[in-house]
């Protein structure tokens, strides 16, 4: 398994770490309940999305869900049923309706944190899916969220570097958030978040000098940042320095704790090992 593989699974363990911290809240039918995603379709239709999934699922999944979300409609033990419902959606990796869920729960808590954590998981799970509606339809919602997030608390970091890095990705003005971010670690070096977006943009539009320094920053800043030590080990072996690749990976083990990762990561340190370069 090549490097960038690897990136997609570690990259999927988090995601999967975020979606256990997640409820699951009621996906309701089309009435003047539905949630707020609806309105960002644009021409993508959640409703007939949903039941696409449903109907690609076992009869025996599809059936819970649909008992659930009848239990969650009558009122009866909502927050429980709707777990259940979040429970099976993620073992079968439904991120779409997942993070359409979790704009439910943010429209129903109303406060800074929900609307960051919904935005936050939208823009990630964005990142899982291929077809170009889906993406779109999740990147306008990520934007939806965070800016909402942004209204209330527009003192927060988190929410600043989330809503930035959601331009980038998600709209037609990534510049507006490549300055936001810019702004950010001009008037505070420190800011980890801020430094690791704008090393992966730099990696994005082939700066790779930038990302490595910035990727470096963030290591002198905080040592144990895993993420700053896969991205800085796969510039460096696609740079063909592999000793600086190998001692970041090494690095990398110290401080992973997931087993499956470890073993990836080793499969690739073999792979450097046994190279010429």
């Amino acid at each position: 398994m090549s490097l960038k593989e690897t990136f997609r699974w570690w990259h999927l363990a988090l995601l999967s770490a975020v979606l256990l911290l997640a409820v699951y809240l009621y996906l309701a039918p089309r009435t003047k309940t539905a949630p707020a995603a609806e309105s960002l379709a644009s021409g993508f239709d959640v409703i007939a999305y949903r039941d696409s999934v449903y109907a690609k699922l076992s009869p025996e999944i599809s059936g819970k869900l649909k008992s659930f979300e009848k239990m969650i409609e009558q009122g009866n033990d909502k927050a429980a049923s709707a777990d259940s419902m979040f429970t099976i959606l993620k073992e079968n990796r439904q991120l779409l309706l997942a993070a359409i869920s979790k704009n439910a729960w943010a429209e129903i808590s109303g406060t800074a944190p929900a609307y960051l954590d919904a935005g936050k998981f939208a823009q990630a799970a964005a990142g899982f899916l291929t077809k170009p509606a889906e993406m779109n339809f999740l990147n306008k919602l990520s934007i939806t969220l965070l800016e909402k997030a942004s209204s209330m608390d527009s003192s927060s970091n988190d929410i600043k570097i989330a809503l930035a890095s959601a331009y980038v990705r998600g709209s037609n003005e990534p510049m507006k958030g490549i300055g936001m971010l810019r702004q950010m670690v001009a008037a505070d070096s420190n800011l980890v978040d801020a430094q690791l977006q704008l090393a992966m943009f730099a990696i994005q539009s082939g700066q790779t000098e930038k990302a490595i320094g910035r990727l470096k920053m963030v290591r002198r800043i905080q040592p144990s940042n895993t993420e700053a030590m896969l991205y800085l080990a796969q510039l460096y072996a696609d740079k063909g320095k592999k000793n600086e690749a190998i001692a970041e990976l090494q690095e990398f083990k110290k401080n992973n704790t997931d087993a499956l990762i470890s073993q990836q990561v080793d499969a690739y340190l073999n792979q450097l090992k046994n190279t010429n370069q």
